[in-house]
């Protein structure tokens, strides 16, 4: 096949590419360590003694094993020493495998992109400039996020089947995440969990299959996790080999060669799977993945990935809501008659003539997601017309000092020329302290000592404590974190969560932005 050919096919398509990472990916460019070399480091002993004592070469059962050593080690480590720095774990280690999973993770954050060859940091530059919907990848690792920014990352399956995914600007990070160690699928139990819920990842992940081409970059065609996720999406797809055939330009494997004089090579190719299906595919030959990114530069779009994302999230949750009407200015067909010019106009807040109706209409619960995300939003606006509009003389828990922040206000002063409206509704540390019902010993718990303590059993009582607590500015990230965890769940609860939950998001919004405000 000629790249004439290829890029043909990448033009009829309706839309961008998604990337399907493997380790290959991260290790072509910083030189991660292989899974087995990755579990040898952390063992005392050769992998093949335990190969030897289990009876098997299976990673996955080989990691079990390694992480009841670990964490037998660590616990005597504990009792021997009492001022090694493992104790500052203990709060962290909830089950067998979590304290190798957390000294694997803290150990992968050290493979970051400074110092890494000039050529390969021009590649991953040029990979971040191009538009792909998307990126999946059974990698651990951060670079993904680090290319793609301003994407939104989803961790493990249960954050993919249960989020509000959009099938672009998004990455699924399928087997984990090194920002979260306990979501790394490592042993055997993390690999049997998640095979039995991968009907329900392919039936989710089967969309971007059908209507995205998918570049499989970093793995080989045997990769078991590749096949046992192409496998079930086979199933799902019926039992003749036409819908199959559907598929043949939109699966596109990349392998490398290591001969640096190879040119690309691109031709179709049938893969024989399980129960005699043949999975017709497209696979590109090359040593340098640079040519890859090239030919993938062709698909061309004007609106940036990850505000295509938001416009399709805002709309969809326009549409779902209770009153839609509410929230869209529709021209008459009077007005549409005299606008010749006009094919389709989309903005949240960007159109000039309407943005009056528009920043008025915004509801809390987008206001309080947008703290945390970034919307691109008119601050100004925000604080002369949304603002103002959501106070209704109770209950007026808004953030604000975002949108000061943005305007340049940093003393009351200033907010009381520019914004008057809002200033005797601002809030600091001590006004969001609404639950005068925690005991002493609840109050002089650290942030981690309150997540410890409260998170699976009474979350509610998480957003109401942490305005009670010391929390030094580090700290501040790990709330932002947190509330961008729960922000999809708690503002569809009502009662303690959602209220709570509000004061929480306030509480982050001054002390990130507003210190300088005190009643």
């Amino acid at each position: 096949m000629e790249k004439e050919e290829f890029l043909g096919i990448l033009k009829t398509k309706k839309s961008a590419p998604f990337l399907f990472l493997g380790s290959g990916f991260t290790k072509h460019y910083l030189n991660t360590p292989k899974w087995d070399e990755l579990l040898q480091h952390f063992s005392s002993k050769p992998l093949g003694q335990y190969s030897s004592t289990l009876g098997t070469e299976d990673l996955y059962v080989i990691a079990s094993a390694l992480a009841k050593d670990v964490n037998e080690e660590f616990w005597r480590k504990i009792q021997n020493e009492p001022e090694c720095d493992e104790h500052r774990f203990v709060t962290s280690i909830r089950s067998q495998d979590d304290y190798l999973k957390l000294i694997i993770s803290k150990y992968l954050l050290d493979y970051t992109i400074d110092g890494i060859p000039e050529k390969s940091i021009s590649e991953l530059n040029f990979l971040s400039s191009i538009n792909i919907d998307g990126i999946i990848t059974t990698n651990w690792d951060d670079l993904a996020e680090l290319v793609f920014p301003k994407f939104k990352t989803f961790v493990g399956q249960e954050d993919l089947l249960f989020s509000d995914v959009q099938n672009v600007g998004e990455i699924y990070k399928i087997h984990g995440s090194i920002l979260d160690s306990r979501s790394l699928v490592l042993t055997k139990e993390d690999y049997d969990d998640y095979n039995s819920k991968n009907a329900y990842l392919a039936a989710k992940l089967i969309t971007i299959f059908v209507e995205h081409p998918v570049v499989f970059i970093g793995y080989s065609l045997n990769d078991p996790n590749v096949q046992n996720l192409l496998e079930t999406m086979m199933r799902s797809v019926g039992k003749n080999n036409k819908g199959l055939e559907r598929l043949r330009n939109n699966l596109i494997f990349v392998e490398w060669v290591k001969n640096p004089m190879q040119e690309i090579k691109i031709d179709y190719m049938d893969k024989h799977m399980n129960d005699n299906k043949i999975l017709p595919c497209i696979v590109i030959k090359t040593h340098d993945f640079m040519p890859i990114y090239e030919l993938l530069s062709h698909y061309e779009r004007t609106i940036p990935t990850h505000l295509l994302r938001l416009y399709k999230k805002n709309f969809y949750n326009i549409v779902r809501s209770e009153r839609p009407e509410r929230k869209i200015y529709a021209l008459s067909d009077a007005e549409l008659d005299k606008c010749d010019d006009i094919q389709f106009v989309c903005g949240f807040g960007a159109i000039e003539k309407y943005k009056a109706v528009g920043y008025k209409s915004i509801d809390r619960s987008l206001l309080f997601k947008d703290i945390v995300e970034e919307n691109d939003f008119n601050s100004d606006l925000i604080l002369k017309q949304t603002i103002p509009s959501l106070f209704n003389g109770k209950n007026n828990y808004l953030p604000c000092f975002k949108y000061l922040n943005n305007m340049g206000i940093s003393s009351k002063e200033e907010c009381a020329e520019s914004y008057p409206q809002i200033l005797h509704e601002l809030k600091d540390g001590n006004s969001l302290q609404a639950y005068p019902h925690f005991a002493d010993c609840d109050i002089e718990l650290s942030l981690e000592g309150v997540l410890e303590k409260y998170e699976n059993v009474c979350l509610w009582k998480v957003f109401a404590l942490i305005p009670y607590i010391t929390i030094t500015d580090c700290e501040v990230g790990k709330i932002e974190d947190l509330i961008k965890k729960y922000i999809e769940q708690s503002l569809q609860f009502g009662n303690n969560t959602l209220t709570y939950f509000r004061k929480l998001v306030c509480y982050y919004d001054w002390r990130k932005y507003g210190k300088w405000f005190h009643k």
